[in-house]
């Protein structure tokens, strides 16, 4: 039996999120004059979505992923907020073939790989329609960190004797992001959402092999708790 775990460096992941938390709190800063204008008092707001990831959005080959989606932010004024949070996606694939290269000795080939993705947005959400009516419009952008680990193994056998071998790759990718997010509000509590925004990866890197183009597309459906 093949066995292998994905490990995410504690240490990079320690230091974004602590990172992340100063750029929240920065950007929250930044922003409070449009909490004195609008006087109104802030909001905290909580979240719950499907995030799907497709790393090559325009290409019929793209592979699609799926997996579940936090939020955390603060409602600042009636058309400007704040938030971040945490998408986390996985795939993994799996293969196994028979063959003869000797009579009478088969032989075969198996591997298995996994990708694990962790994408921790900042966004800035500025809403365009009318605040008074239930349908909402809005605007985000900001910023994100893509955390990716690509590992598996393979074993091949040769005449009865067998062939191990195994490999694991990390990337890390600093993004820009800007898209649209609709919403319905169901009351003073709850609203129903979706996030359609593009992401830009700034600095490129293709160990991880779906990394070789910049462009992905990660639009999430699901449900905000005013508290």
């Amino acid at each position: 039996m093949l066995a292998y775990t994905l490990r995410l460096p504690s240490f990079h992941f320690l230091f974004f999120t602590q990172m992340l938390a100063k750029s929240f709190w920065g950007a929250l800063l930044l922003l409070s004059p449009a909490i004195t204008l609008a006087q109104t008092v802030p909001r905290l707001y909580v979240g719950a979505s499907a995030v799907l990831t497709r790393f090559y959005p325009f290409e019929h080959y793209a592979r699609t992923r799926v997996g579940p989606a936090a939020t955390v932010g603060v409602q600042l004024s009636p058309r400007w907020a704040i938030e971040t949070g945490a998408q986390l996606t996985w795939a993994s694939d799996a293969y196994y073939n028979t063959y003869s290269t000797t009579p009478g000795v088969l032989d075969f080939a198996s591997s298995s790989s996994r990708v694990t993705s962790l994408i921790a947005p900042l966004w800035a959400r500025f809403t365009v329609t009318p605040t008074a009516f239930p349908w909402h419009m809005d605007m985000l952008g900001g910023i994100s960190w893509l955390h990716s680990v690509s590992s598996g193994s393979s074993t091949y056998s040769h005449d009865g004797l067998l062939y191990p071998s195994s490999y694991s790759d990390t990337a890390n990718s600093f993004c820009v992001g800007l898209g649209p997010q609709f919403r319905y509000s169901l009351g003073q509590h709850f609203d129903v959402k979706l996030n359609v925004p593009f992401n830009l990866r700034v600095n490129h890197q293709d160990v991880v092999e779906e990394f070789t183009r910049r462009l992905f597309f990660n639009p999430q459906l699901g449900v905000q708790y005013n508290l």
